[in-house]
């Protein structure tokens, strides 16, 4: 009798050890599993953790492949898309491709996923991995690269009312149209628009919180300044369908210093030193080659901003039209130099009266050049014309072959001063509109 009491006493003990390291008893009645469903302490595999019961319950019969939708409630599913523009890492202006680092902020409510807080230890929050639970598929359009990084790396958070936010950081590279007629004074626009992908919007509906892009924490650029990203919603309609779409415009400036520096004052001063050309003296031999080395300093320097800029025949650059235009001045002064020299080595030509009288002598009033024997001004009336040149002392032909040589020199001077600085004042007014 003894040792079947005793044996009674260990079977008891055993049974209480079992319940107690996780193993649950069976109960017939369903008002027991209910409120086994709704205990505050879950035993699963020996361990009590008030987060991992509620991941398993919160997720039972759930299916990541279903959009959220509970009878009684919306079918639309409102989902709230924002970002951070965190870094400008590049603008490739021949391929007209943007990269940015983002900072992605997704936000809409999963009905599904609701629960009491004062059930599960006051817990309000809860972190899963992305699979476990259904996202929208917001797709960013005009995107080159082949994914949407960082989509699918980070944890979701749900909130007991079933506010989920699925914040995570993105490198995204997309086309960014660019317009460099100002350049390098040019402001860009590049739009990121986002929508769904697959569902219209009686399913998805999209909208912003901030209506614009989070620039508070972005990083300086060398080359561009982010000035601002509004967004915009729109809807497209297919099949009598509404599809909506969210994009965020993102206006950069150009820092304009670097290419002033290195690009648009050389320029300015090279075509400067093309004045030189007319100053020196026809015996130097080198007043054509003096305006042959600017004409070929000069496109080098529009080489350079040929290699920076799309090959876009929309929209000619200013600063392409500029050098086009001190390459125009360089040639033209190239060709008055030749003809200057053609002029002064004519030594052993006899000059033609008309041209002496006719080309000459208002050449030297008008680059008030003293001709010797030549009044500076011609007032006379026809009929006293042959006895005035009687009257005139006309130097030797090679000295007026000289002297008609200086007179083109220093018109095309005038003409050079006062086509570039009114080209370059017109240009550079164009830069600022």
């Amino acid at each position: 009798m003894y040792i079947g009491g005793v044996c009674v006493s260990i079977y008891i003990i055993l049974c209480y050890t079992e319940v107690g390291h996780g193993k649950k008893t069976t109960s017939n009645t369903k008002d027991d599993d209910l409120s086994a469903s709704k205990s505050l302490t879950h035993f699963y595999n020996g361990t009590i953790s008030p987060l991992a019961n509620l991941s398993s319950i919160i997720f039972r019969n759930y299916d990541s492949g279903v959009r959220p939708y509970c009878p009684g409630e919306e079918e639309i599913v409102d989902v709230t898309v924002d970002l951070a523009l965190r870094q400008l890492i590049d603008l490739d202006e021949p391929y007209q491709i943007v990269t940015m680092n983002i900072w992605m902020r997704l936000g809409w409510r999963d009905c599904q996923l609701t629960w009491d807080p004062n059930e599960f230890a006051g817990i309000t929050q809860l972190r899963v991995p992305y699979s476990r639970l259904w996202i929208p598929d917001i797709a960013l359009y005009e995107r080159v690269s082949d994914e949407f990084y960082g989509l699918k790396d980070y944890p979701v958070q749900i909130h007991s009312d079933g506010r989920v936010e699925y914040n995570f950081p993105s490198t995204v590279e997309v086309v960014c149209p660019v317009d460099v007629t100002n350049f390098p004074f040019d402001t860009q626009v590049c739009p990121l628009k986002f929508s769904s992908w697959s569902y219209h919007g009686f399913h998805l509906n999209m909208t912003s919180n901030a209506m614009a892009a989070d620039l508070s924490n972005v990083k300086e650029n060398v080359e561009w300044i982010i000035k601002k990203g509004p967004a915009h919603r729109r809807v497209t309609y297919y099949k009598s369908l509404p599809y909506p779409d969210l994009t965020f415009s993102i206006f950069i400036e150009r820092k304009p210093d670097y290419h002033v520096t290195n690009m648009l004052l050389p320029s300015f001063l090279i075509t400067c030193i093309a004045i030189l050309g007319f100053l020196l003296p026809v015996d130097s031999g080198e007043k054509v080659a003096l305006e042959l080395t600017v004409m070929l300093a000069i496109s080098v320097f529009q080489l350079l901003v040929a290699d920076k800029l799309p090959p876009s025949s929309v929209s000619t650059p200013w600063i392409v039209v500029y050098f086009n235009f001190t390459l125009f001045l360089s040639g033209t002064a190239s060709l008055i130099q030749v003809i200057v020299l053609n002029l002064h080595h004519r030594a052993d030509q006899k000059m033609p009266e008309w041209i002496a009288f006719n080309v000459l002598q208002p050449l030297a009033t008008i680059t008030f050049t003293d001709v010797p024997g030549f009044t500076p001004c011609r007032c006379i009336s026809r009929q006293d014309e042959n006895m005035v040149k009687q009257e005139i002392f006309i130097p030797e032909d090679a000295q007026l072959w000289v002297l008609l040589a200086k007179c083109v020199d220093r018109l095309g001077l005038m003409l050079f001063l006062l086509t570039f600085s009114v080209g370059t004042g017109i240009i550079f007014t164009a830069f600022s509109l």
